[in-house]
């Protein structure tokens, strides 16, 4: 290469490390927001799964509707229930109903992608408070991005209220608490009236504010009185509900109750992929105990919520929220440690971050709005949901009683509910004890023994099965009695009839349709 050439090549890399740099420092968090949103947007876009319980919960909305108000007892279900049914969801279901009834699927996706959004902002605002220096608060929401995205996996829970209200929560706190600002105390009441009747997941917000007092009442001692002032506020704002004080004693005792049945109520697997995350959260919130860059309150909360996630997966997400506001600033500490040894690490770190970043954000973009720019051709993953075999089911019965799978159960009630009831469904406690559950899931097991004197004692007309199961392939285990009328690609039903009938397919049933209700 000639000497002129090698100029023109040192001074073209000397303007772009001098840009790329600018962009760095200039644009660093409008870019880290942009691409975090943009990342949680794409992430969620490859999980169009819908969530078992969201029909329920759209059902108990349509419900709200026509009477006016909650129902007490349970309709659905044709096995006995509880005296009295306390839906710590109602409210959840309410906007539900309404979003799927006036824009369908794409707007339960939409709803559920805004409300991450919000969360993450808030996370993000909070961290903000903890740290001197503050793109190091877009660090862990960034690198975390793709761990916690999966707590709004499938479209839609109620627990994204949850988390919403809790970011919220923290914020106002934390606010509170490194500024004196009491504006956000004040929107803490009414928060907690529409997150006590959207999602029981309250009592979380109940404890956070509580530690939050405590710990200014530990290091401002009478200056803590906002605090408990809005725990007070918050604490009776619980109690406005339609159910009443019975409401609040069947939350607070449902928070102690064993759910080990329940697959997410269990530890998590420590050695899977999910866990990636979370263990480097936890290493990054020992590394901020250990350096003492975590504040009181971080700490109670990281100690709790940390012991809470490794003993039950759900709780998983609440751990990490905590992490990126509470361990932004030992994530700083780490990063000037590791720069200060490597310099030469931090400088190509950088610039090959900003020279990539906007070809990343510019190709999220584009994929982002070719798939939201399209909202008629929109929809959600029903594939492991009976949508053809209850379809039949209306059309070519007149009515009866269903023996469902308990994550079947919640989409069974809603497209077959009055003309049908079913057996059990996700509401688990809520509705069901311990006992009815089992020995419903039991009539679906092919070890069970004596099924087919269990199954003619049965109020059940109607036997939903999966087609690749095992106890469809058994199905002789109830007996000749039970025959296939109907059978697709992946569900089957079996009724009890003198004489065997040939399956029917059941017709293909449009998507928007499943939002439209028999009642």
């Amino acid at each position: 290469m000639s000497k002129s050439g090698r100029n023109f090549q040192t001074q073209f890399e000397s303007v772009t490390d001098y840009l790329t740099d600018k962009l760095s420092y200039a644009a660093a968090p409008v870019l880290q927001v942009t691409l975090i949103a943009l990342v949680l947007a794409l992430i969620l876009l490859q999980n169009l799964q819908v969530d078992p319980d969201l029909f329920a919960r759209v059902a108990v909305g349509r419900l709200v509707e026509i009477y006016g108000g909650v129902v007490t007892r349970d309709p659905f279900s044709y096995l006995q229930t509880v005296d009295v049914w306390y839906d710590h969801e109602w409210l959840a279901g309410v906007f539900f109903y309404h979003i799927a009834a006036a824009w369908g699927d794409y707007g339960l996706f939409i709803f559920k992608l805004a409300l991450a959004w919000i969360t993450i902002f808030f996370l993000i605002r909070s961290a903000e408070l903890y740290t001197d220096f503050r793109p190091s608060a877009y660090l862990l929401p960034a690198v975390g991005v793709f761990g916690y995205a999966s707590v709004w996996g499938t479209t839609v829970r109620a627990r994204v209220f949850t988390y919403l209200f809790l970011a919220l929560l923290i914020y106002g706190a934390a606010l509170f608490k490194k500024k004196r600002d009491t504006r956000l105390l004040c929107l803490l009441p009414p928060t907690m009236f529409l997150w006590a009747n959207c999602h029981g997941g309250f009592v979380v917000g109940l404890f956070f504010i509580g530690v939050f007092a405590v710990a200014d009442l530990i290091e401002n001692h009478s200056r803590a009185w906002p605090l408990f002032a809005a725990l007070a506020a918050c604490t009776a704002a619980t109690f406005i509900n339609p159910y009443g004080l019975g409401y609040t004693l069947y939350i607070f005792q449902a928070v102690g109750m064993n759910r080990i049945d329940i697959p997410e109520w269990r530890p998590p697997a420590l050695l899977s992929l999910e866990m990636i995350v979370p263990l480097t959260f936890a290493a990054i919130s020992a590394y901020s105990l250990i350096r003492r860059r975590i504040s009181l309150e971080g700490t109670i909360l990281v100690l709790v919520t940390g012991y809470q996630a490794f003993s039950h997966a759900r709780l998983v997400p609440l751990f990490m929220f905590t992490v990126i506001v509470f361990g932004a600033s030992g994530a700083q500490t780490l990063l000037k440690e590791i720069w200060t040894r490597k310099p030469r690490l931090r400088i190509v770190f950088v610039r090959a971050f900003s020279a990539s970043v906007f070809a990343l954000l510019l190709c999220a973009l584009i994929r982002v709005c070719l798939d939201l720019s399209r909202p008629d051709s929109f929809s959600l993953d029903y594939r492991d949901y009976p949508v053809n075999a209850l379809e039949w089911l209306r059309n070519e019965r007149s009515g009866g009683n269903v023996l469902v799978d308990f994550n079947i159960g919640s989409y069974a009630l809603w497209r077959l509910y009055p003309l049908y009831k079913i057996s059990v469904d996700g509401r688990y406690e809520e509705v069901y004890s311990a006992d009815t559950v089992r020995s419903a899931m039991e009539l679906l097991d092919p070890n069970t023994p004596k099924l087919a004197e269990r199954i003619a004692h049965s109020p059940a007309d109607f036997i939903l099965l999966k087609t690749n199961s095992e106890m469809h392939r058994r199905r002789d285990l109830y007996g000749s009695d039970w025959v296939v009328s109907h059978q697709d690609e992946n569900f089957s039903i079996l009724e009890k009839r003198d004489t065997e009938t040939s399956p029917v397919p059941g017709r293909e049933l449009p998507v928007p349709e499943i939002w439209r209700p028999l009642f």
